[in-house]
């Protein structure tokens, strides 16, 4: 082996150490550009790259052409007759100038050439593995003539050691975009070997699992399911996968913290050269609030056909309610101008006039304290008042009713019980008034009990108990809800709107309160309310037991009116 082949053989090891140790681009083309122009020392050596998508030069390394020449490469680009380089570009095949004054193909850089005293060219085609074309090498010398043999091969074996230097570069740049892209992707991606067993995971894999990197690699993926997914989607899935097919679909998952979160997962077999899985990758992301709006957006829909029925229900009922005392009034109206008539039919049916007409007006009322409420333009009015007394007069008003149909009402308060409170006497009295009313309403046989106490997070709080028909425990989701009643049989049987609770509901909130009912068929209801007591109750005064009798002695309330204390049973 010659020296010069020896010299060769050397410079190209040099640069594929320069290559594994890292170095850049730039420093190990510049080796090679130094090994060519060391075998030819009236010579300048040039690399050309390409870019990625082959349509211009992306890099010239060339540290002795002067910066004329390099910057006129740089402009002419890979036209056709831009440079012998270019031409190499376009034929793929060697381009050897031996006369850059006479070969036409030198023409468009002949003068920057013969002025830097070149006056031959060869270039050298570089390409990768799988032949794609990714630059020149060159060498400019100060004579003219064509390369030897040893030449040729020389810069065929420069022209192979860049494109490995090249494809090795493309292909560090491309992993380190995918690293990145992975890196920054806001998806779950997920890496395992042919057995399953995680190999690496993404940032986005810790924050939407929780599960550090270090708690994921070298386990399967079993540690995210959920109890809540079908073992049977699994099944299927590696099923689908281990035969050589891709999978997607959705997934119920339980992060570190417990939390179960859904997402849409694709998964797909990874293989080698060979066509053997080598392990899989998934890439998922976390679709639970897409999940929650599908949700919300079904409950939505539902709701909005039950309102649509609710109130078709309700303009049917409406029209009973209304059309039948109305017809009644008229009916009656319309007898009393029999001049025959006797006093004492006389004023049986004007007391049915007057009866239905007050029913009308309760009817219109509710409709119109419904639209306030759901409008926000009911108007509270906070004075201070007795709830004691309030909850006793409305007893008192609805006793009579009681007793007609048979049944006890009964108030129980609990001592110690404010004597005085900040909210609306109006509104509290028509609160207690809907509740009782429909506790008798539905109640045939027993009693119904209203019982009143203060609680310890500085409230009052009543409760309306019946034993009547009760209510169905699906039914009761839907009690609060404008023109429902339990069932649309309640309705035919025992009449009403089924505006009384939602009108209570929102009175129960505009004076700071909640409402609830616990209910059992055939066993009765227990509707509980509270209501805020106002700003000032530190100072307030407290009633105990023989307060509260004295009270209600005074205002003649003590018929069906129980005082107790807060630790005693409730009869």
């Amino acid at each position: 082996m010659d020296d010069s082949l020896e010299q060769i053989l050397v410079g190209q090891s040099r640069a594929l150490e320069l290559l594994a140790q890292g170095h850049d681009l730039e420093s190990v083309l510049a080796s090679l550009v130094e090994t060519a122009e060391a075998n030819r020392p009236d010579s300048q050596a040039s690399v050309l790259g390409l870019d990625r998508a082959r349509k211009q030069i992306a890099r010239i390394v060339a540290p002795h052409l002067p910066d004329p020449m390099v910057q006129f490469l740089l402009e002419a680009g890979i036209a056709l007759s831009a440079s012998p380089c270019a031409a190499a570009l376009h034929s793929g095949q060697p381009i050897w100038i031996e006369n850059v004054e006479t070969d036409p193909r030198a023409r468009s850089i002949r003068e920057i050439a013969l002025e830097a005293g070149y006056l031959a060219c060869w270039s050298q085609p570089i390409f990768d593995s799988s032949a794609e074309l990714l630059g020149t090498v060159a060498l400019w010398t100060t004579q003219s003539g064509p390369p030897s043999d040893r030449e040729m091969q020389v810069l065929l074996q420069i022209a192979h050691v860049a494109g490995v230097v090249l494809e090795r570069h493309e292909t560090e740049v491309r992993q380190r975009q995918l690293v990145e892209a992975i890196e920054s992707s806001g998806e779950a991606m997920i890496m395992t070997d042919h057995l399953g067993q995680i190999t690496s995971v993404n940032p986005a894999f810790t924050r939407i699992t929780g599960f550090d990197e270090d708690e994921a690699i070298g386990r399967t993926t079993d540690f995210l399911h959920s109890e809540k997914q079908d073992k049977v989607v699994y099944r299927k899935m590696w099923s689908q996968v281990n035969s050589g097919e891709a999978w997607s679909g959705r997934l119920i998952q339980t992060r570190r913290d417990g939390r179960d979160i859904h997402v849409a997962l694709t998964i797909a077999p990874v293989r080698d050269v060979n066509g053997e899985t080598t392990g899989f990758v998934g890439i998922e992301h976390d679709i639970t609030d897409d999940i929650r709006r599908e949700e919300s957006l079904r409950e939505a829909v539902r709701l909005a056909e039950d309102a649509t029925r609710t109130k078709t229900s309700f303009l049917a009922n409406m029209s009973h309610e209304i059309r039948t005392p109305m017809a009644a009034i008229l009916g009656f109206a319309e007898l009393l101008l029999d001049p025959g008539m006797d006093r004492e039919e006389q004023e049986e049916m004007i007391h049915s006039i007057r009866r239905n007409g007050q029913h009308l007006v309760e009817i219109l009322n509710s409709i119109l304290d419904l639209s306030k409420i759901e409008a926000g333009g009911i108007v509270i009015e906070k004075v201070l008042c007795s709830p004691a007394l309030l909850i006793a007069e409305a007893a008192s008003m609805l006793r009579g009713r009681a007793r007609e149909q048979g049944i006890e009402l009964e108030v129980r308060i609990y001592a110690p019980f404010p004597e005085t409170i900040e909210t609306d006497p109006t509104r509290f009295r028509q609160i207690l008034i809907n509740l009782l009313g429909n506790a008798i309403k539905f109640t045939s046989v027993g009693a119904i009990e209203a019982q009143a106490r203060w609680t310890e997070c500085g409230k009052i709080e009543v409760a309306v108990i019946d034993s009547g028909i009760g209510i169905a425990e699906e039914n009761i989701p839907t009690l609060f809800r404008p023109f429902t009643q339990a069932e649309a049989s309640t309705t035919r049987v025992f009449g009403g709107t089924g505006l009384g609770l939602t009108i209570s509901r929102g009175l129960v909130e505009g004076l700071g309160g909640t409402i609830s009912v616990e209910s059992e068929v055939g066993q009765g209801s227990t509707f509980t309310f509270t209501i805020d007591p106002g700003p000032n109750m530190a100072d307030a005064t407290f009633l105990d037991e023989s307060s509260l009798t004295q009270l209600a002695s005074q205002r003649q309330l003590l018929g069906g009116l129980t005082i107790t204390t807060r630790n005693s049973k409730a009869s």
